[in-house]
């Protein structure tokens, strides 16, 4: 939630850095954020993020989708960004096995976040990174 500064409250090591934060997700974006028609995707406040961007994978299905961005009400110490993959999208049964199945999924204990339609995956992104 917006703090009264407009900042987004993503605890004290954010502070200020709600822009550079936007800056983070444009870029790393930047390459994927355009459709098949090379129309760019929309970017800004949906689906449990206070900024995102829907991407097209395209993969398993022509349709599958991820979304990248910030997600204050999932901000912790380690990160406030965050990546998020629902049952909407297409391919999500082999979405789903492939991402509870991977390496990142036995690096965390559980999967932050996971629910029966949605899952959240954190982006490494320390607060002391420039």
């Amino acid at each position: 939630m917006p703090t009264v500064a407009g900042e987004l409250d993503l605890g004290d090591e954010w502070v200020g850095r709600q822009e550079w934060l936007k800056e983070v997700v444009r870029e790393a974006a930047k390459q994927l954020q355009l459709e098949p028609s090379g129309r760019a995707l929309p970017m800004g406040p949906r689906s449990g993020f206070d900024y995102a961007r829907w991407i097209l994978i395209g993969e398993p299905e022509p349709d599958t989708y991820f979304a990248f961005g910030i997600a204050s009400r999932r901000a912790d110490r380690r990160t406030p960004i965050w990546m998020q993959v629902n049952s909407g999208t297409g391919g999500w049964p082999t979405v789903d096995v492939r991402v509870t199945a991977s390496a990142l999924a036995q690096r965390e204990t559980e999967l932050p976040g996971r629910a029966h339609t949605r899952l959240w995956i954190p982006v490494d992104a320390p607060a002391y990174l420039e």
